[in-house]
């Protein structure tokens, strides 16, 4: 994994924690080098954690039964070794890396307080732990997962948080929307 703390860390001031998951195919530099933008947007705010996934067949990706195992063991030493606010920690993901936030989201609700998943869904809704906010973000275009295959997963995050499936609001981006309670 790349760890990108703060620069000027002080390791007296519980930071956030950001969980950072690739895509199918992808590493950690997707984050490091500015594919995606997450650094430019935490900026010296909080931790960043980039995990890299194993190879499978070949490619490296993100093992929903397995990788939640080394999600445990990555925490506990980052918690062992830095400072961090334990109801700040998040998980993000794109593509393979959304469906690690997402089931990670389900298997480990009782670390995370929010997920933000793009272009990506939960396969496994059982075993849940508590309750995670989640910003699910996916694209019309999107031809390997397309929108409707992902709402089943929007569903059940509607239901687990108790939010009410009829009552949206517009989001913080008119093409967003928000789900009351």
């Amino acid at each position: 994994y790349y760890l990108k703390l703060p620069e000027n860390y002080d390791s007296q001031t519980p930071y956030p924690l950001i969980f950072a998951f690739h895509g199918l195919g992808g590493d950690y530099t997707f984050f490091s080098e500015g594919y995606y933008d997450l650094q430019d947007v935490v900026g010296e705010e909080a931790i960043l954690v980039y995990p890299n996934a194993l190879l499978k067949n070949n490619v490296p990706q993100w093992d929903y039964d397995t990788d939640p195992s080394f999600f445990d063991d990555l925490y506990a030493e980052l918690e062992a070794n830095l400072c961090f606010d334990i109801r700040k920690v998040f998980a993000v993901g794109h593509s393979n890396g959304a469906g690690m936030s997402h089931t990670l989201g389900c298997k480990r609700g009782n670390i995370l307080r929010a997920i933000g998943p793009v272009a990506g869904s939960l396969t496994d809704y059982e075993d849940l732990i508590g309750q995670v906010a989640v910003m699910q973000i996916h694209g019309s275009n999107d031809n390997t997962f397309p929108v409707e295959s992902i709402k089943p997963t929007r569903d059940y995050w509607i239901a687990i948080n108790g939010c009410n499936e009829g009552e949206t609001e517009e989001g913080m981006h008119p093409t967003c929307v928000a789900y009351s309670g």
